[in-house]
């Protein structure tokens, strides 16, 4: 292919389509937990499964535990609600620990 092929194949793409907005839930994977605490801040490395927001969509990957209304834990899976109205779904084989660390 030459330049002018390849620039008419991505042209020719079809457009990414924008995130379906129904609720402001966040469902993830916990991929690592941090066992380092630094000051009242529990970080998470998550991969993202999929993302529904109202507005823009962002990634948290950091929880103010003063921001943490409540959490729950029902089985694998962690349900934390934060101040803001937001909810975050954890379904994670570390839910245990990080259910300890947060609550």
């Amino acid at each position: 292919m030459n330049l002018d092929e390849i620039k008419q194949y991505y042209l020719n793409l079809e457009p990414v389509k924008p995130l379906e907005i129904q609720s402001t839930s966040i469902k993830a994977t916990i991929t690592k937990i941090n066992d380092q605490m630094i000051s009242n801040y529990v970080t998470l490395t998550i991969s993202l499964l999929y993302i529904r927001v109202q507005q823009n969509a962002t990634t948290i990957n950091t929880i103010k535990r003063d921001n943490i209304e409540n959490i729950v834990k029902d089985g694998a899976l962690l349900k934390i609600k934060l101040d803001n109205g937001s909810l975050i779904q954890f379904l994670s084989p570390n839910c245990d620990q990080l259910y300890e660390l947060l609550k």
